[in-house]
């Protein structure tokens, strides 16, 4: 509750807070008045009921001196002219009833006076008033028990507590109208004081709160106390630096802008220009390095019919190994090519209907001796439609490049290749055991001519492009390839192709 009393706007908080003080004062005035009020009416109304009672033993002297039944009937009968009476008893001095006047039986036989002292005796609904009868009152002292004359008897009356309650309540109501009254006038007196105060505070508080959103920005109302107007003053020329500020941040950013578009344009241009320049030199060397892959094999033939001897079988090696160095650098030609053709966009989708699972197992056996070279264990689970309408070559080039990858990092290990088909798209993953990749070099893996290892002695040879090259096919597919991986634990590679393929729908980037 107090949590949201102090989240109120200060206005509300001023308001019921000075609201409430009102009520509580006045309702605090009411109630001490009333009380000091009551009171005093029930001390004046016993002050009133002994004066009385000590006047009507007085009057009644008579009639104890003469003991007449008639006599004192007569007197008694004089308090009919006090409604506030109900009921009224002479007692001689023996302590036997001389005469009763009887409307409430409110006096009983254990309300006896105490001699030469008037006594005031209460109940719930009666004061109960006994004075004494004196032969010569005027001689005697009744306050301090000083008595010189005869005592005849005594008067004992009954006056009842209703006119006063009813007094009493009567004050109470017209006290607690008037202090509703009053709190009325002070709470609207209060409340038109508050819309004076804060008026300006909310229209500030307005002014300032849109102020971020208008264009142009709004200025705040200079009025109310001095204290806001310095403060609305001080948030106009707040605006003003801003409006100023941003115009010429505005005009920063438009030539900034306008500098990113052109060195963005140039980048494309060089990076297209690159992608030109190394399609067109990979191409040109692949030219003289299949003729040197040709002379060699040529060569080799020839040597086969060759006299067997030792020149002869040095001849043969040192050629074959000049053959394999040559098909090693014509594939990574042929990758550098295809990665340039990739980001150029001119590589094109040929769709046709294929087993992938024919595919597949083609794949694995091209890589099994890889596998076998690091001692790794193969494993396959290909669960796949028939036929597939997709680009085989690309396809299987993802499949090889992915496998491969996963041979070449992993030693005395497992390899599993696995593949799952649906209607709506074909998963192809690849897991493995080897060394893994740390979190920070995941994003950076897919990037050309980069590995894990960038080091001049890294264990790991080839040029980087394989995985780049592979998530360039599945992007022309409309597909993507992502990977979970923890280092010494091994990797997942993962590439989704969406099924059916549509051509010219996808591009490269």
């Amino acid at each position: 509750m107090f949590n949201r009393f102090r989240q109120m706007r200060i206005s509300r908080q001023l308001s019921i807070t000075a609201g409430a003080s009102i009520i509580l004062f006045s309702i605090t005035l009411t109630a001490i008045a009333s009380t000091l009020i009551s009171r005093q009416l029930r001390d004046n109304a016993v002050t009133d009921a002994r004066l009385q009672t000590e006047q009507f033993a007085e009057r009644s002297i008579f009639a104890f001196l003469v003991e007449d039944l008639t006599v004192a009937e007569e007197a008694i009968e004089s308090i009919t002219a006090f409604p506030n009476i109900d009921d009224a008893r002479l007692v001689r001095a023996d302590g036997e009833t001389l005469a009763r006047y009887n409307i409430g039986n409110a006096i009983n036989d254990a309300d006896n006076p105490l001699r030469h002292l008037t006594d005031i005796r209460e109940s719930s609904d009666y004061w109960i008033v006994a004075a004494p009868v004196l032969s010569s009152p005027e001689s005697n002292d009744l306050d301090s028990g000083s008595v010189n004359a005869e005592y005849l008897g005594s008067v004992v009356l009954a006056f009842s507590k209703s006119p006063v309650r009813e007094t009493i309540r009567t004050i109470w109501i017209i006290n607690g109208l008037a202090g509703l009254a009053a709190a009325g006038i002070f709470l609207a007196l209060l409340s038109f004081q508050m819309r004076v105060l804060t008026d300006p505070l909310r229209s500030l508080s307005s002014t300032m709160s849109n102020g971020g959103r208008d264009a142009p920005r709004k200025r705040a109302r200079i009025f109310g106390s001095e204290e806001i107007r310095e403060i609305a003053v001080i948030y106009n020329q707040l605006m003003d630096e801003i409006e100023k500020s941003q115009a010429a941040l505005e005009s920063e950013v438009a030539i900034r802008t306008q500098e990113l578009k052109t060195a963005r344009d140039a980048a494309f241009a060089a990076n297209r220009q690159k992608s030109e320049i190394m399609a067109a030199v990979t191409h040109e060397m692949k030219t003289p390095l299949q003729a040197i892959i040709g002379y060699t094999q040529l060569t080799l033939e020839e040597l086969e019919f060759a006299v067997e001897d030792e020149a002869a079988h040095r001849s043969r090696e040192q050629l074959s190994n000049i053959l394999g160095r040559a098909h090693e650098l014509l594939n990574r030609i042929t990758q550098m090519l295809d990665l340039a053709r990739a980001e150029a966009g001119k590589f094109d989708l040929n769709l046709a209907e294929t087993d992938i699972s024919a595919l597949l197992h083609d794949a694995q056996k091209s890589i099994l001796p890889l596998a076998a070279e690091r001692n790794n264990k193969f494993t396959a689970e290909i669960d796949c439609p028939a036929t597939v309408l997709i680009d085989r070559d690309k396809f299987q080039q993802i499949a090889l490049n992915l496998m491969t990858n996963a041979c070449k990092f992993t030693h005395n290990g497992n390899i599993y290749l696995r593949c799952k088909g649906s209607p709506n798209r074909l998963l192809l993953e690849v897991e493995d055991t080897g060394v893994g990749i740390a979190e920070k070099d995941i994003d950076s893996v897919f990037e050309p001519f980069r590995q894990v290892d960038m080091s001049a002695s890294r264990a790991f040879g080839g040029t980087g492009l394989g995985l780049a090259i592979s998530r360039q096919f599945a992007k022309l597919m409309g597909g993507e390839i992502d990977v979970r991986s923890e280092v010494g634990a091994g990797s997942v590679f993962t590439a989704t192709i969406p099924l059916p393929i549509k051509l010219g729908a996808y591009r490269a980037k």
